[in-house]
């Protein structure tokens, strides 16, 4: 049985993977700009390290449960970082410099991201009330996905914003590949 669960722990894992490449993909799909794509792509590794932090302090460890809510939320985790750095993009094409863009688009967004994240958390939180065998089960789960829902947002209203007013040039504004596809 240890060969299975290692195999098991082995394809989550790999599948984690693939899932944040996709998702970074994606993005650069719909953003059509390299820079945000990458002031993205930087916030996956450090949410999931974010995540695993706050699991280790809750007394949870990395298995099969917490790698698969991980799987699952990779995407999740991309969608606040998305929504903050399209903001501070669409302030710079409107002429302010990037420190300014940086904190009037994180400044403007933040209401709604968090409004859009904490709805998400709230949907995943009575995973936590569950008890008995489930419990076992089902409050890793939550426990995981809730922390990286919230490290994730932490990051979009902290951390992109300081990537981004690195960002001196502002491209063009344009169709990007995904819109024009819609």
């Amino acid at each position: 049985q240890s060969e299975i669960i290692a195999r098991g722990r082995t394809e989550i894992f790999h599948d984690l993977t693939r899932g944040a490449i996709l998702a970074v993909c994606v993005v650069f799909l719909f953003l059509g700009r390299i820079k945000p794509t990458l002031g993205v792509a930087i916030t996956l590794p450090l949410t999931l390290l974010a995540t695993l932090a706050a699991l280790h302090l809750m007394g949870q460890g990395l298995n099969m449960i917490t790698l698969s809510a991980l799987a699952l939320g990779v995407g999740m985790f991309s969608d606040d970082a998305i929504v903050v750095a399209e903001n501070i993009a669409r302030h710079r094409q409107l002429g302010l410099k990037p420190e300014e863009a940086s904190i009037e688009g994180g400044a403007e967004i933040s209401g709604p991201d968090a409004s859009g994240t904490f709805t998400v958390v709230f949907a995943f939180l009575p995973l936590l009330l569950v008890t008995g065998l489930s419990g076992v089960f089902l409050k890793p789960f939550g426990l995981c996905i809730s922390a990286g829902l919230l490290a994730s947002l932490v990051l979009s209203l902290s951390f992109v914003p300081l990537l981004m007013s690195r960002v001196k040039e502002v491209a063009a504004a344009r169709r990007s590949i995904g819109a024009r596809l819609l």
